[in-house]
């Protein structure tokens, strides 16, 4: 059995964590926390039988060999490792035994986010140990759609994030789910799982056209002509300008109104910040 193969498996059994994850952070974090540790743990066991046989260790054991193994082929992704595998080893301890929950855990409640941060570093562990297992291409996985869902309720979470990106993502969730209209109990809402697959599963310009109804690309397009210009421009007239640029062609005027509703009052990577008086848009210097 290849390596990618043993990694699909592994990411298979890990997607129910995933689910649970988001279907409700907060009432299922605990299984997330004893559950994700182990899967982590198999991950480094595969990694180091890859490159030398070795019989059955501890967690910490199989950690610090992984490391020293890293620093001895100067790996540039060994510090990451280290701070993921800590973390791993850390929430084991801290989990095995409710009598030491003490900062993010009371009882057998656990933060949202601090669920979320696991199954984020059980991905980050992923990347680091396989950088050449690309999940993506596993039509067989849901877990690249969970993650990335998980990643932006995360930076959401924080308050970090782009909120209308995310606001629009979830009125798209929302629309799939009443489209689909399972009947699913609250505590399994299987609506919100099937609707991220449909969702996530697309390319990154395919999601945006479909949750923001504009390309990607059109935004550093319309920058790019209004600083050009030099005055303000109104849609029709910025459609006009783009018309000819193969990389957006049969732009229409829907798209880009999206597109300016959506950058309106945007700082642009100090650029200028995009105004817009009597229905007329310019780029306006920092």
């Amino acid at each position: 059995m290849t390596v990618s193969q043993r990694v699909r498996g592994i990411l298979k059994s890990a997607e129910l964590s995933f689910e649970l994850g988001i279907i409700n952070a907060m009432r299922y974090g605990p299984l997330v926390h004893a559950n994700v540790p182990d899967y982590a743990e198999i991950l480094l066991r595969v990694f180091i039988e890859e490159k030398y046989l070795t019989e059955r260790r501890f967690f910490n054991t199989l950690a610090d060999e992984i490391d020293n193994y890293l620093l001895a082929h100067r790996a540039a992704n060994q510090a990451i490792y280290r701070e993921v595998a800590d973390y791993f080893i850390n929430t084991r301890k801290s989990f095995r035994n409710p009598l030491h929950h003490t900062v993010h855990v009371q009882g057998y409640i656990i933060e949202q986010r601090e669920a979320l941060l696991c199954l984020m570093k059980f991905d980050d562990l992923l990347k680091v140990l396989f950088p050449t297992v690309a999940p993506n291409n596993m039509d067989d996985l849901n877990y690249p759609c969970y993650i990335r869902y998980i990643r932006m309720l995360y930076d959401e979470n924080l308050g970090r994030g782009n909120h209308l990106l995310f606001q629009a993502v979830i009125a798209t969730l929302r629309r799939y789910e009443e489209q689909d209209n399972y009947v699913c109990p609250l505590e399994h809402d299987a609506s919100r799982l099937i609707s991220i697959r449909r969702l996530f599963r697309q390319d990154e310009d395919t999601i945006m056209l479909t949750v923001l109804k504009f390309r990607p690309i059109l935004r550093a397009k319309i920058v790019d002509l209004l600083g050009q210009q030099g005055k303000s421009l109104t849609p029709r007239q910025i459609r006009n300008g783009l018309m000819n640029d193969p990389d957006v062609q049969g732009l229409r005027g829907e798209e880009v109104e999206a597109c300016l509703q959506f950058i309106e009052g945007e700082q642009i990577d100090r650029r200028g910040i995009i105004m817009v008086v009597n229905m007329r848009y310019h780029l306006v210097p920092l």
